[in-house]
């Protein structure tokens, strides 16, 4: 399959080559998820968790992917986790894995701190 000859669905992508990014080391060919949507001039793909997606003649990323397979279907989820990392002003680094949204927020809520420089806004009560 050529990259930007999709049809709609979703896609499991992989980078073809390793390459170093700098001080992180090298791009260890990790798998992404390409979702497209539309047909034609309203063709847009979106990689990942990415809101705006581009139509794939304006997209340079298209020779460096290839596609493993296609998602048939929503993929099924196993161990699922969320991890919130952050340094504070002295440059250690914490990390904090959770589970679900519900304890996402608990963190946000007992560590008041934490909420501005991640954006987090408390829901209102209606």
């Amino acid at each position: 399959m050529k990259m930007n000859e999709l049809t709609p669905g979703y896609y499991k992508i992989q980078r073809k080559q390793a390459f170093n990014i700098g001080k992180r080391g090298t791009n260890n060919n990790t798998v992404h998820i390409l979702r497209v949507e539309g047909v034609g001039e309203k063709c847009k793909y979106f990689i990942d968790h990415t809101l705006f997606g581009e139509h794939p003649s304006k997209m340079a990323f298209a020779e460096d992917y290839e596609v493993i397979s296609r998602y048939d279907r929503e993929p099924v989820i196993q161990n699922c986790a969320i991890t919130l990392s952050f340094s504070d002003s002295s440059g250690q680094k914490f990390e904090f894995r959770v589970v679900d949204a519900w304890a996402l927020r608990n963190v946000f809520l007992a560590l008041t701190w934490l909420q501005k420089p991640f954006g987090f806004v408390r829901r209102r009560r209606v």
